[in-house]
């Protein structure tokens, strides 16, 4: 899926924007990007990386670092 560069982060701190602060900690870019999109893990890490977005951060405007095959080690990601 490709989508103009600028706009997932836009999307992704409008989301965490509404949303309460609790819960834009417990839940990583990759899961937002999953829930808003209709997708699953592997799909939505790429579209984060694709479009610039850090799929592991807690941050709208991460930034993406270097493709990685290394998880973080933190249980609980997904939280809802």
């Amino acid at each position: 899926m490709t989508i103009d560069e600028k706009r997932l982060p836009v999307v992704l701190a409008n989301i965490r924007r509404i949303k309460s602060k609790a819960w834009g900690k417990r839940n990583r870019n990759w899961c937002i990007v999953a829930d808003i999109f209709g997708l699953g893990m592997t799909s939505s890490l790429e579209l984060c990386k694709e479009n610039g977005v850090d799929p592991w951060a807690f941050d709208a405007h991460a930034t993406a670092s270097p493709p990685s095959t290394d998880r973080p080690s933190e249980s609980g990601s997904r939280g809802t």
